[in-house]
């Protein structure tokens, strides 16, 4: 009878023990750090699904449906994103601008912000593109929630970040001292996550408000400068060199402003 009595006090603490290390289980999931990685545990900065792995949905599909509406109701302010940082892993409308650490008031973003639909890694949901509040944000859909497929801040408005027709990122940073124009040019993966970086520049070495071509017979610092990833360059190689990216279209989305009555779908 002891024993019978000893054995079920055992078994008793051994199910208290696996119901606390459950709990505790639990609580771990729901941090900061697991909700910003939820909707990435299978990914890595270079990770990319072949054509045939990626289900391409049209717009009959409920997928792309739920899409809108998840849309529609961050616009309105009614539902947050997944930012994927630990710090603040989700964030409203208003809260885009956490990182630098102000809130803006609904009626200030329909001032400030716009957005536009665009299909970025070929899946045929669009992703969901802002800008106007010191950034550009692109916000995708998946496993039932909204996460930012792609971040870039800034620190004014004079460079920004700028969606290409292929699916990736232009980078555009105007300079002075002498006046000069920086890009980088972001080639991203099904993800929104950047694998590669082309870094080109020029430089109106001569001040005269003019890029033109590089003369040999000038002494360099009285004549323009070309730059393709850290290598000075003739203005012709630089055409030459850059085509491909300045052929990839920043202007080809209809940017609308938000308003708590957007409707997306019908």
């Amino acid at each position: 009878m002891k024993k019978t009595n000893l054995l079920i006090c055992i078994l008793s603490v051994c199910l208290l023990l696996t119901a606390f290390a459950g709990c505790k289980q639990e609580a771990a999931e729901s941090t900061p750090e697991s909700i910003a990685e939820s909707a990435v545990e299978q990914e890595t900065s270079t990770s990319q699904p072949s054509t045939s792995e990626i289900i391409v949905y049209t717009e009959n599909d409920p997928m792309y449906i739920e899409a809108l509406v998840a849309y529609e109701e961050f616009l309105r302010g009614e539902r947050p994103f997944n930012s994927r940082t630990a710090d603040t892993p989700l964030l409203y409308i208003t809260e885009m601008e956490q990182v630098h650490f102000t809130v803006m008031e609904y009626e200030e973003v329909e001032r400030r912000v716009t957005y536009a639909l665009y299909d970025m890694n070929g899946d045929g949901i669009p992703e969901l593109h802002l800008t106007g509040f010191n950034g550009y944000l692109a916000l995708t859909y998946y496993n039932n929630e909204l996460i930012s497929w792609f971040h870039g801040g800034t620190s004014g408005s004079s460079h920004s970040y700028y969606p290409t027709e292929s699916g990736n990122v232009l980078y555009i940073r105007p300079g002075a001292a002498p006046p000069h124009i920086t890009y980088q040019y972001l080639i991203l993966n099904y993800f929104g996550r950047e694998i590669e970086r082309i870094y080109f520049a020029k430089y109106d070495v001569n001040m005269d408000g003019e890029y033109t071509e590089t003369d040999a017979n000038v002494d360099r610092r009285e004549t323009d400068a070309y730059y393709f990833e850290d290598e000075q360059v003739t203005k012709a190689e630089w055409d030459e060199l850059t085509e491909e990216y300045f052929a990839d279209s920043i202007d080809f989305l209809e940017w609308l402003p938000v308003s708590r009555n957007v409707i997306l779908t019908v």
